[in-house]
């Protein structure tokens, strides 16, 4: 049975940022890089694809 992974936990919006703007999004990409490049069990391939996901929806 595959080993259940641990989900990475996006860290909440600042209170400041927007969540429609890209800023806001680029900031939140950001730091989910930053949690997930800590992660022990993610690979550099679902990151990398994680964030093309992300900038796919940033920039429509």
């Amino acid at each position: 049975m595959p080993k259940k992974r641990k989900s990475i936990s996006i860290e909440p919006m600042e209170k400041h940022e927007n969540p429609t703007s890209q800023a806001g999004a680029l900031n939140r990409a950001k730091r989910f890089i930053k949690t997930a490049s800590e992660h022990p069990t993610l690979s550099t391939g679902e990151i990398k694809y994680t964030i093309k996901e992300t900038i796919r929806i940033l920039a429509p």
